[in-house]
């Protein structure tokens, strides 16, 4: 090959840019091609597909398996780079959603949940239906919150958005637990605003009216039920949980709970009004549940609430739900003078287990039953 300038036309290499001996540019070199770097052996590599494709790069770790396919052969890289990093399974890295909730339902502490919370738990998951398939590394706080989107578009109350959230943190917390993500989206979720509605509790006259139905044929257990709920705060659940060798009549105060580790186990008082109640329970009880079914297995939660509705509109009382009397229990013992620290250990109150590792006393039996002893309706 021979220089392109005239007074020169000297021998020049093959392929150079330049002529060494004049310096004059050569427009026949073909451009200098950069020598693609590779990736350290062991490390996996990057190659990508034919064709016109949305996700083209793939990613290869050194076993020869698959991690995923990207939009860059960037996004391959560092997918790849974060593998090799944490040493993590490539099948453990391609678990999706679906998956992730199946082997997170499967740990021992979900066997340890309530009944009502497990149920809770599976219709947040079936909300979460449009990630099942998504894999969890992929998924972000973004498409988290278009779940909680679409929930309140929905018309969806903020409490169920909050149990949805409380899923997403469960399964992230799972996620986080086997090297699959480093971060807990749940908590970048922005939920909608509280309506700020106010709890209404029952008047003496609503009392009253539950009250006369006692002896009812069709009414009687609910409202037997509602009036032990009345006098002692106790949630629905906690009250259905109520296993006989819990119950001291003697001594007048049951022992259980639930939900938080305050609230388990704790003593709550049996007032003269109900006392009858609970002492009638146990008599025909002839099995370990104070109210037991017809069958002898522990009272379904619904079916009591759906026989509160029906109960609520034979006494003409609106805007009432069982939880009501636990809130209607909780402000007559304020207003009836009872001592904070004793109202905060007969509810439950999960800040009650700070207060009682100073007042010992206020967990003793004898002294909560004086106390609930100010409640008059």
């Amino acid at each position: 090959m021979k220089c392109v300038r005239p007074c020169c036309r000297k021998e020049i290499p093959d392929g150079a840019s330049f002529c060494p001996w004049c310096g004059k540019k050569q427009p026949e070199a073909s451009p200098q091609q950069r020598k693609k770097r590779r990736r350290p052996k062991g490390s996996g590599s990057v190659y990508k597909l034919s064709g016109a494709r949305a996700r083209p790069y793939v990613a290869l770790t050194a076993q020869r398996d698959v991690l995923g396919t990207f939009e860059t052969a960037g996004e391959a890289v560092q997918a790849l780079d974060a593998y090799n990093a944490q040493n993590t399974p490539a099948a453990r890295l391609k678990c999706t959603f679906a998956d992730a909730y199946a082997q997170w339902r499967m740990q021992p502490k979900f066997e340890k949940l309530s009944t009502d919370m497990q149920k809770g738990y599976e219709l947040a998951y079936a909300k979460a239906a449009p990630l099942y398939d998504r894999q969890l590394r992929d998924l972000k706080a973004a498409d988290y919150q278009q779940v909680i989107d679409a929930m309140v578009e929905k018309g969806l109350s903020r409490s169920s958005c909050e149990k949805q959230r409380t899923l997403f943190s469960q399964i992230c917390e799972w996620a986080m637990a086997q090297d699959i993500i480093n971060k807990n989206y749940a908590m970048l979720l922005q939920l909608p605003a509280a309506t700020g509605k106010e709890e209404r509790t029952l008047t003496a006259q609503e009392i009253e009216r539950i009250s006369s139905r006692q002896n009812d044929p069709k009414f009687g257990q609910t409202a037997q039920i509602a009036m032990v709920l009345l006098y002692t705060g106790m949630r629905i659940d906690e009250l259905l949980s109520m296993r006989c060798e819990d119950v001291h009549l003697k001594e007048r105060y049951m022992q259980g709970g639930e939900k938080t580790e305050a609230g388990k186990n704790r003593i709550i008082p049996i007032l003269e009004p109900i006392y009858k109640i609970i002492a009638f329970w146990m008599l025909d009880s002839g099995c370990e549940w104070l109210i037991p079914s017809k069958a002898g297995t522990k009272l379904d939660k619904r079916n009591v609430a759906t026989k509160f509705r029906a109960l609520m509109q034979e006494c003409h009382i609106e805007g009432v739900h069982p939880h009501t009397l636990r809130h209607t229990a909780s402000s007559k013992m304020v207003e009836c003078g009872l001592e904070k620290t004793a109202v905060q250990a007969i509810l439950g109150h999960k800040n009650f287990s700070t207060t009682a590792n100073k007042y010992v006393s206020h967990n003793d039996p004898a002294y909560l039953l004086q106390e609930m002893q100010k409640m008059k309706y």
